[in-house]
């Protein structure tokens, strides 16, 4: 189990909030697994979001068609919106079906 990790969640142009999550295990994350995605705001007890397959994996990052997510906290990775691993517009969690 991974120590809880504070990031900060862009939502738009309105004030950036810092949340607790408690990151998922990915090391036997494989191509193929489905993941949700979540925009901010979001409450980690809705888990209704976006479902992206995983088309890649690397050590570091989760690759989902055209987006890319830290391994380390599900974070998007985006270096034209200068989103990081700490501080982004969304993030990934491990796809639970209703």
């Amino acid at each position: 189990m991974y120590a809880p990790i504070t990031i900060t969640l862009h939502e738009d142009d309105k004030d950036h909030n810092k949340v607790t999550i408690q990151p998922a295990d990915w090391s036997n994350a494989k191509i193929g697994d489905i993941v949700s995605r979540l925009f901010a705001p979001f409450s980690p007890d809705d888990l209704a979001g976006m479902t992206l397959k995983i088309t890649g994996l690397t050590d570091d990052l989760i690759i989902c068609s055209a987006w890319q997510f830290s391994r380390e906290t599900g974070a998007e990775i985006d270096d034209m919106l200068g989103w990081t691993k700490y501080d982004t517009g969304s993030i990934i969690f491990k796809h639970t079906p209703k």
